[in-house]
């Protein structure tokens, strides 16, 4: 690999190596791939904020251009996700940064990945909207806790449509979802921007699925626990796919007929059906990429998969494949060496 001012000049054996370059040999015995790509990750995840969907949010805010992520670099992972927030149906913007490099300008792949939210369980806790009432009187007192969808599945449907509704001019959801949402929806909408939505469930992917389908909108699905039974709608739909393996528990699940087990071969199955498929870290947080990308694996995921998952279909599923995720001439010179396969 021929590298020159921090991007990639050649690829190859063959390659001629010119007069007066550093050469740097790790030996036979190493293994060179590009930097890994995390599609998710624990940093900078910040307060979610009061309204259900806060579409202003920016993860990049909270980057501090100066940090240098050792942990993430000696996991091999140059590159990662910021997320917005947590637990709400619409979070704000993700971002994309790398773990260490000179100045803003070279570390930040992405100010803004689109758009960003949850149907899962998480999102279903959002406690209810208040706002004092000022100046209070005897008549109107201070005002009264505002219930925010969604409280189900059913509430997240319908909470996307008003979110989509509210997007289009109906002026009427901005007392629900606030008042200044809406231009920022419609902007999204209308510059073609992803949406990053989690659902694990095959039930919440579903209902992601309808609620996108003819927006013709770029969707990646985050999480993705236990959507091996729908990965032929996920590939019909020509949705991306994050894929977090679950943690280790220590609920007892029991033993009964209705139990839901995790489902330990979901990422291969979505690789099969031929959906595009990153994988995240999980709860061991981002210096474990490689445990969970080995969690992952226990399907049957070949190891041309696998690699793909935390380099070319992470940096994809983020949009930033331009700049990283495969050792091409034009990109940016991001390695890991590794002492075997």
């Amino acid at each position: 690999v021929l590298v020159r001012d921090g991007k990639i000049v050649a690829v190859g054996k063959d390659v001629v190596v010119p007069a007066g370059v550093r050469v740097v040999d790790y030996g036979s015995d190493a293994s060179l791939a590009p930097g890994f790509v995390s599609a998710d990750s624990n940093y900078n995840s910040r307060s979610a904020a009061e309204r259900t969907a806060a579409p202003g949010q920016l993860a990049i805010d909270g980057f501090d251009p100066y940090t240098k992520y050792q942990s993430a670099l000696r996991a091999g992972v140059t590159s990662f996700y910021l997320a917005p927030a947590r637990s709400r149906l619409i979070t704000g913007q993700g971002a994309v940064v790398k773990a260490a490099g000179e100045g803003t300008d070279s570390r930040v792949l992405s100010s803004s990945t689109g758009l960003a939210g949850s149907v899962g369980a998480d999102a279903r806790n959002t406690t209810g909207y208040w706002q004092p009432m000022l100046p209070a009187t005897v008549d109107t007192g201070l005002g009264v806790e505002h219930q925010q969808l969604p409280a189900t599945t059913m509430g997240a449907s319908i909470a996307l449509s008003e979110i989509f509704a509210l997007a289009g001019g109906d002026d009427s959801l901005e007392a629900e979802y606030g008042p200044t949402a809406g231009a920022i929806l419609a902007e999204m909408i209308a510059s073609k921007r992803p949406w990053r939505m989690h659902a694990d469930s095959p039930a919440e992917v579903r209902a992601v699925l309808a609620a996108f389908a003819g927006k013709g909108l770029p969707l990646v699905i985050e999480g993705a626990a236990d959507a091996g039974s729908v990965a032929g709608e996920i590939a019909a739909a020509g949705a991306l796919v994050i894929y977090m393996p679950p943690g280790a528990s220590t609920r007892d699940f029991g033993k009964g007929s209705g139990v839901q087990l995790p489902d330990p071969a979901a990422a291969s199955q979505l690789v099969a059906a031929g959906v595009n498929v990153a994988v995240a870290p999980g709860p061991e947080g981002l210096s474990n990429l490689q445990f969970s990308l080995a969690r992952a694996m226990r399907g049957g995921m070949s190891d041309e998969a696998a690699l793909a998952a935390v380099t070319l279909n992470a940096a994809r599923a983020l949009g930033v494949d331009s700049r990283v995720g495969s050792l091409v001439a034009g990109k940016d010179a991001d390695l890991v060496v590794l002492s075997a396969h």
